[in-house]
């Protein structure tokens, strides 16, 4: 496959990195996300006493600080800093996978026109380089994955390099190329050396077989390897969330069940996070959709009791990350006729602290994600009213990307910012800690096709 080595500039001194990339907050002197971890103990089940008085509709936000500035390409606030791939093909479900300043983007990709022509490809990022305005766009590598359907991918930097997981109908010899959707799908895995390239060639190790439908998977790296979970979900809609621990030379254990006595949400999503030794999943529960989640340990054994972050109302999509003493857990919930984003930090012993309001929009939002950089948080969604208005219509709602930067407890520690402001829909955000700014990503509608776009924003926190 075509090589995705950064093309290196020659050494510069010290001081004159400082004086080229401190504009954008790209330098040497940068904080980590890495957090510290506690022995897991049996979590303990929350009565979820607070939930009632949070069903209240309550459309005025907190006086917060504005905190966080948008790095932009030109003075355009209509354009982000820079678009992750080349106008020739589809790019869709971007992720990040950061390494300090460096990492890559990894996206499904199609430049044909048959259902199967998807595959998952990445693209390099260096904070110094990239997060400048550029008016480039990068160059996705090749396939890393070829000849089948790769979708919904998820990464994570690794300490041998960096780990791609995605869905995959390879092994299900009579699916139909024009007809995925009755077509098993089941995950695969590549392991990537530092600069891209992948380990041990093309073929991905195959990690489920012969499930329903494996889909949309999250990766999670420990202190033995990674953790993978997902979403196996049925015809009915009925839904079973997993974990499987992968050890570090990339051999697959065993699955585990998480809902074995309740169904998963098969319209919702299955999420985790690790703080080396341990992880928590996070997933929505069905009839009625509720938020759970389960504490296990690294090697994705002994799992706690089943956690319910909220059941106050229609609750699905849920993202976490790990914190610096737990995890912090992001879902939409119904109020009245609309959706709003809540949060709640989880301890490493189970304790579920109070739930917080992150959201003000007076209407619908979507897809939550949150990301860690060592003393704080940053959430993002979709909204389809920019900045809270209230003349649009549903007919011409365009999803705009927001963001706000988060206590560790959840609770709003600034004013939103909105990352993206087009006339066409922005869905699939995601975001990463660069080593000393917010890098977000996301789908887009350009020119009749969908690409990824990024963007940084400095916060003053």
């Amino acid at each position: 496959m075509t090589k995705t080595h950064r093309q290196k500039s020659p050494p510069l001194p010290a001081l004159l990195i400082v004086i080229l990339f401190d504009p954008w907050g790209c330098s040497n002197g940068s904080k980590t996300a890495d957090t510290v971890s506690e022995t897991t103990e049996t979590a303990t089940v929350d009565t979820m006493s607070d939930t009632e008085s949070l069903t209240e509709e309550d459309e005025t936000p907190p006086e917060l600080p504005s905190l966080c500035s948008l790095v932009l390409e030109g003075t355009s606030a209509s354009e982000p800093v820079g678009r992750a791939n080349s106008t020739k093909g589809d790019a869709r479900w971007p992720t990040l996978a950061m390494s300090g300043e460096e990492g890559f983007f990894v996206m499904g990709y199609k430049d044909g026109e048959e259902p199967r022509d998807w595959d998952v490809r990445i693209a390099p990022y260096d904070c110094a380089v990239h997060g400048t305005p550029l008016p480039a766009p990068l160059s996705p590598s090749e396939p890393l994955a070829k000849g089948t359907s790769s979708r919904f991918p998820a990464a994570v930097a690794t300490a041998e390099g960096y780990t791609v997981v995605f869905e995959d109908t390879r092994w299900d010899h009579d699916c139909d190329a024009k007809d995925l959707a009755n077509c098993r799908s089941d995950l695969g895995m590549i392991a990537l050396d530092p600069t891209g390239e992948p380990v041990a060639g093309d073929d991905p190790v195959r990690l489920t077989a012969d499930s329903a439908v494996a889909t949309r998977p999250s990766i999670a790296a420990t202190s033995t390897g990674t953790l993978v979970a997902w979403l196996e979900a049925a015809q009915d809609g009925a839904g079973n969330a997993l974990v499987l621990p992968v050890d570090s030379k990339g051999n697959p254990g065993s699955a585990l069940s998480l809902t074995p006595k309740e169904d998963a949400d098969g319209e919702s999503r299955v999420q985790l996070a690790s703080s080396k030794e341990q992880a928590l999943v996070v997933f929505g529960l069905a009839d009625p959709e509720r938020i759970g989640a389960v504490l296990l340990s690294a090697n994705g054994t002994a799992p706690g009791d089943l956690l319910v972050l909220d059941e106050g109302g229609s609750c699905r999509n849920p993202a976490v990350v790990a914190t610096q003493d737990g995890y912090l857990v992001l879902w939409r919930r119904q109020i009245t006729n609309d959706y709003e984003i809540f949060a709640r930090s989880v301890s490493q012993t189970g304790e579920l602290r109070p739930i917080e309001r992150i959201s003000y929009t007076t209407t619908d939002v979507r897809a939550p994600f949150v990301a860690w950089n060592g003393t704080s948080a940053l959430g993002v969604w979709t909204s389809d009213r920019l900045s809270g208005a209230k003349a649009c219509l549903q007919t011409s709602c365009a999803p705009q990307v927001l963001a706000a930067v988060l206590q560790p407890s959840g609770a709003l520690a600034s004013t939103e910012i909105a990352v993206s402001n087009d006339v066409n829909e922005q869905t699939s955000p995601t975001a990463a800690w660069d080593g000393s700014g917010w890098l977000i990503a996301w789908e887009g509608r350009r020119n009749l096709r969908q690409e990824v776009f990024y963007a940084r924003i400095d916060c003053d926190q």
